[in-house]
């Protein structure tokens, strides 16, 4: 009796540390779109998909016992194959109400801000305080494709008078135009924009409060159960809790 009791403890201490087995949703590999987005997805110098969201959901599929089929998309386009269920999940996604219809919301895992950067001519000929006062400006500026940039970029699109708005398909572009004297400016991450390493004369990154937000995983309703979300939740809680989120953040965002 007691040599029973031993075993049935010793096998549920086992259980308690041991990382969550694959479930019924990880039967097959989990397909997770993404985009060259420096330092959060990108290929190395060894042609090695990287980055802060790459570790982060390997390290998360780890703990599930679930195999992972990376597959590169635009933003704009995760979106669609989300909806249709092609993919299974995303990185990086900001929380909006309207995409709840199609896809469910882990828990937050970073957070993030949108600054605007100017090329070093346009800021040396108008001088920006704030970004009410854009309007008034004939400036061009860039923005990604599918982003969201806060309530008071949008309520500049909406009534942009003399200001100018350009769409690209990702920063880098956004920065290659902008180098090229096509644009003035783009939003953008502070930490992209650093990871992009532009020419540090050609380009000042405004002391703007332009939007602040936080990023989640984004999975498809199609093809991902709510139990699996509840799956995704306990194991990025476990990657906090282990210290392991921290050090990800840290040797990422020193960019």
């Amino acid at each position: 009796m007691h040599k029973s009791l031993i075993w049935m403890t010793l096998a549920g201490c086992l259980l308690a540390i041991l990382p969550a087995q694959a479930s019924a949703d990880c039967i097959k590999p989990l397909t997770v779109g993404w985009e060259s987005w420096k330092p959060f997805m990108y290929r190395n110098e060894k042609g090695r998909l990287s980055g802060l969201d790459i570790e982060l959901i390997r390290a998360v599929a780890k703990r599930l016992g679930c195999p992972l089929r990376f597959v590169e998309l635009p933003f704009k386009r995760h979106m669609l194959e989300l909806e249709n269920g092609r993919i299974d999940l995303a990185t990086s996604v900001q929380f909006k109400p309207e995409r709840e219809r199609y896809a469910y919301y882990s828990t937050a895992y970073r957070d993030s801000r949108v600054g605007l950067a100017l090329s070093a001519r346009a800021a040396a000929r108008y001088p920006v305080t704030n970004l009410a006062q854009l309007r008034q400006l004939p400036l061009k500026l860039g923005i990604t494709r599918g982003y969201y940039y806060g309530p008071s970029v949008a309520a500049l699109m909406r009534q942009p008078d003399k200001l100018l708005f350009e769409d690209a398909v990702s920063d880098q572009s956004n920065l290659t135009k902008m180098l090229a004297g096509r644009i003035d400016g783009f939003f953008v991450d502070p930490i992209v924009l650093a990871a992009m390493q532009p020419p540090p004369d050609e380009v000042e990154l405004l002391p703007l409060p332009v939007y602040s937000t936080t990023y989640h995983f984004i999975l498809s309703r199609r093809s991902a159960g709510t139990y699996l979300l509840r799956e995704i939740d306990q194991a990025l809680e476990q990657v906090k809790a282990s210290g392991e989120l921290q050090n990800i953040l840290e040797r990422y965002q020193a960019h």
